[in-house]
C-alpha cells in the first residue's frame, strides 16, 4: 500500500494543545489524521455519519434535538412495546434473562439457526 503526505498550517497554540492532548491517550497527530482519514473512508457513501463527524470536529453536539428527542420517545416506549409483544405471542410471564456473554449469544443464535436448517449442530 502506497502512502501519501501532506502538510497543515495550525495556529501553534492549538497544535500544542491538541498534542499534549492526543499523547495523553497515547496518540500521535499522524495516528489521529490516520483514524479521520480512514473512518471517512468507511463511511464516504453515509453522509449522516460524515455529517456527525463534521459536527464532531466542529464541535458541535453529534445529536440534533430532533434525533435527540426520537432516542427518547423511543426509549421511553420499550417498555410498554417488549410488554404487548409479549402478550401478543401469548407469553404470560417475562421470560428471566439468560445470563449468557455476547459471544455465547451470538453461538447460540447460530446453532439455532443450524438447527432450523436441518444443519448438523
Amino acid at each position: 500500500m502506497s502512502t501519501t503526505q501532506f502538510n497543515v498550517r495550525l495556529e501553534e497554540d492549538d497544535k500544542q494543545a491538541g498534542d499534549e492532548a492526543f499523547a495523553s491517550i497515547d496518540y500521535t497527530p499522524s495516528q489521529v489524521v490516520q483514524a479521520v482519514w480512514a473512518y471517512a473512508a468507511r463511511n464516504r457513501r453515509n453522509k449522516k455519519a460524515l455529517r456527525k463527524l463534521a459536527s464532531l470536529l466542529d464541535g458541535q453536539t453529534a445529536e440534533t434535538s430532533s434525533e435527540q428527542e426520537d432516542r427518547l420517545k423511543w426509549h421511553a416506549a420499550a417498555p410498554k412495546m417488549y410488554k404487548d409483544m409479549l402478550k401478543e405471542m401469548g407469553i404470560k410471564e417475562t421470560p428471566a434473562p439468560l445470563g449468557l456473554t455476547d459471544e455465547e449469544l451470538l453461538y447460540q443464535a447460530y446453532v439455532d439457526k443450524a438447527a432450523e436448517r436441518g444443519m448438523p449442530v
